[in-house]
């Protein structure tokens, strides 16, 4: 049994692995939650919202700009089509509070990550609007560290395959970080890679990771770990690079 040996390729996730976004959201469903209350709209629009959401997501990305465009359409399937559109300024408002809050690194990133870079190349993977996530990369003061970044609509298996052959990457020299099994893991291990879940806030729920299609590859590999914070990446990379093959 051989140890793959040479450089390791670490990928690292953006939103809600290096930095925090699921705040910005949960705002936003709120207010969104309390436009729908004033219009009378019953309790199944939560997942209008969601399936508006993925459509534009296909045009736009991940991001403020899919989620304000698929509250809007979904508002005006209601009684609120007849309001002012004054009326649904707080998404406006809350869109342009988002984009320009100050970026909010996670527990553990801003020391982490030097020691990271000193030892592995580093690629910033990340789903979303080119402009948004280049925005916040630059804002974020964490540059220096990366050599490269991706910004794709979707994670899947073929963009990792893509990613690891354009950049000259063997996949047994590659390790994937994120928060998400179904976007980050998966498709990751899939591709011939290795990763790591940190899930967000340290938490981690199952049952959504199953509703969002991850599960049989995870659980059937040996070529990925689970850790509690972004501080214990180190760790966790030389123990995955130091397994047998």
């Amino acid at each position: 049994m051989n140890t793959p040996t040479g450089p390791t390729t670490v990928g690292i996730d953006f939103d809600d692995t290096l930095w925090h976004t699921t705040p910005h959201f949960e705002r936003g469903r709120t207010i969104l939650a309390g436009l729908f209350e004033q219009a009378g709209a019953g309790d199944e629009t939560a997942d209008m919202v969601a399936a508006i959401e993925e459509r534009r997501i296909r045009v736009y990305g991940y991001g403020y700009a899919s989620f304000v465009l698929a509250a809007i359409e979904a508002l005006l399937t209601t009684e609120a089509s007849e309001h002012r559109l004054a009326e649904i300024e707080p998404l406006f408002a809350w869109a342009r509070e988002t984009t320009e809050a100050p970026v909010e690194l996670l527990p553990g990133v801003e020391e982490t990550l030097p020691l990271l870079a000193a030892r592995h190349r580093l690629i910033g993977i990340t789903r979303g609007s080119i402009p948004t996530q280049i925005d916040l990369f630059l804002r974020s003061g964490l540059g220096e560290h990366f050599g490269e970044v991706e910004v794709l609509g979707r994670k899947t298996v073929g963009r990792y395959e893509s990613i690891m052959r354009r950049h000259r990457i063997d996949a047994d020299r590659f390790v994937m970080v994120g928060d998400s099994l179904a976007a980050d893991i998966e498709p990751a291990l899939i591709a011939g890679a290795s990763a790591i879940h940190i899930p967000y806030r340290g938490g981690w729920d199952e049952e959504q990771d199953r509703a969002a299609g991850a599960g049989s590859v995870i659980a059937a590999s040996d070529r990925w770990d689970r850790v509690g914070s972004f501080s214990e990446l180190p760790g966790a990379i030389d123990r995955l690079m130091e397994r047998p093959s």
